[in-house]
């Protein structure tokens, strides 16, 4: 913050904490398909809940954000000599975030020589996660339709043929889900299960642009029938 005015820096231009917006205007242009967007002066697009902006340029998903810069912190804190205050910093994340796995390797990884093995692990766990996470909850965001047909063959989409979606990042709102993922229609359940055959995997890329969404979240996908348990469905509310 400011020590002369109050306001926040925002590397890019400064926000007002008292008015909830921006001082100057987004040197980005908005688009017409996305009508919040074109209010530049307006933080994350009115949506603080779902995005952040840590530079004062662009919305960017907030857990995909805190992905990024945690993976960053893993790789600083394998420098020799200066990388225990990058792993101290990134187990305090992982608590708050409430991932207390990655959070005690974090605080392992803060002592010499052993925490090289420690900072290994949550990489090497993260490699596995970018595989497509056999065996751990993933989800799926579907129509209560679709959720009657998986429960029902025990197999994603009811084992129509065809490529078959999903992601690692659980979504708190249908609009958020739909606008990350780029679904063509908003969802009505968030449904976490995990995998219990072994289908090709692909993916654990970003999601493109469609049907007039942003993408930008993170997917894997099969051309194989992908068996699941579901751990849980909940009803997800569009905002």
């Amino acid at each position: 913050m400011s020590d002369q005015n109050g306001l926040y820096y925002m590397r890019a231009r400064y926000y007002n904490p008292e008015i909830l917006r921006f001082t100057n205007q987004d040197i980005l242009f908005g688009n017409i398909e996305e009508p919040q967007s074109l209010n530049r002066y307006a933080y994350v697009n009115g949506q603080p809940i779902n995005y952040v902006d840590p530079f004062g340029l662009c919305r960017e998903d907030s857990d995909q954000f805190l992905d990024d810069l945690q993976t960053i912190l893993d790789i600083l804190g394998l420098v020799p000599g200066i990388g225990e205050p990058f792993d101290g910093i990134n187990a305090i994340i992982y608590l708050l975030r409430g991932d207390y796995g990655y959070a005690a390797l974090s605080l392992i990884a803060c002592i010499p020589i052993l925490g090289i093995g420690a900072t290994g692990g949550k990489i090497a766990g993260k490699t596995v996660k970018g595989a497509g996470n056999l065996g751990k909850p993933l989800y799926r965001y579907m129509s209560e339709g679709e959720l009657r047909a998986v429960q029902e063959t025990g197999v994603l989409r009811g084992g129509r043929s065809g490529p078959t979606y999903w992601t690692d990042a659980s979504m708190k709102s249908a609009e958020k889900a739909a606008d990350r993922l780029s679904l063509e229609e908003v969802p009505q359940y968030r449904v976490e299960f995990k995998i219990i055959n072994s289908p090709t995997i692909e993916g654990g890329t970003k999601v493109r642009p469609d049907f007039n969404r942003i993408g930008g979240g993170r997917e894997y996908w099969s051309n194989d029938q992908v068996e699941v348990d579901i751990i849980n469905a909940q009803p997800i509310g569009l905002r």
